[in-house]
């Protein structure tokens, strides 16, 4: 990134590095970051759950169909007409003949076996599948503050006085956009058709701009305090 750092002291050309580029570096890192971390948790909860061979005695639990959270124990499991079928008995009660009373016939698809370790493993990847956003949100304030401090020392400048010129920048930037954003809505309604959603989009499209902006003026004021 510090290669990247332009070599001028054209204030407009450091303005628009502090306040856009340096932003949506480290935007680009957090999301691959976070796309990374989220293929690597799928992958881990797919592996969770690939079908052992079965196994009369191991209990299983129905996952789909009519019959969908019950429990069996596997007592046969084979091919039929109907593709491949398992057996599970639902109680331990037996016919005269020997044979289990309360069965039913799924197909492998439709159970998975009854595995509480497995299980809470699962429900842990999924918390963490979940809290992705906020592991986003940290690696973009890290690189968002190491780009700061790398173009600090590039400018020959305390890094103190780089982020309160970032920050008076941004703000600038926001009260205008927000004017914008401001006036345009007061004349949206006349627009017609299609010419009503464009500006709608645009007008949605600036408002994540200062949200985003304000969320880099969040994290260098958490680096002032």
């Amino acid at each position: 990134m510090t290669a990247l750092a332009p070599n001028t002291n054209n204030p407009e050309a450091r303005k628009r590095f502090s306040t856009v580029l340096i932003p949506a570096a480290a935007r680009k890192t957090a999301k691959e970051s976070h796309d990374k971390r989220y293929l690597e948790l799928k992958e881990k909860r797919k592996a969770l759950w690939v079908a052992p061979e079965p196994k009369v005695g191991v209990r299983y639990r129905v996952v789909n169909g009519r019959n969908e959270g019950s429990t069996g124990t596997l007592v046969w499991s084979g091919k039929t007409k109907w593709g491949t079928r398992y057996a599970l008995a639902l109680t331990d009660k037996k016919l005269p003949n020997g044979r289990y009373a309360d069965v039913i016939f799924l197909r492998p698809r439709d159970v998975v076996t009854v595995n509480l370790e497995r299980d809470v493993a699962d429900a842990g990847l999924a918390v963490e599948i979940g809290n992705l956003k906020v592991y986003e949100n940290e690696v973009f304030e890290t690189e968002l503050m190491r780009l700061y401090e790398e173009t600090a020392k590039e400018w020959g400048v305390s890094l103190t006085v780089l982020l309160t010129r970032t920050t008076e920048c941004i703000n600038e930037s926001i009260n205008r956009t927000a004017e914008y954003v401001r006036s345009s809505s007061e004349t949206h309604w006349a627009c017609d058709g299609r010419a009503y959603d464009q500006v709608a989009r645009h007008l949605a499209a600036l408002d994540r701009e200062i949200k985003d902006a304000r969320a880099v003026l969040a994290v260098i004021a958490s680096r002032l305090a």
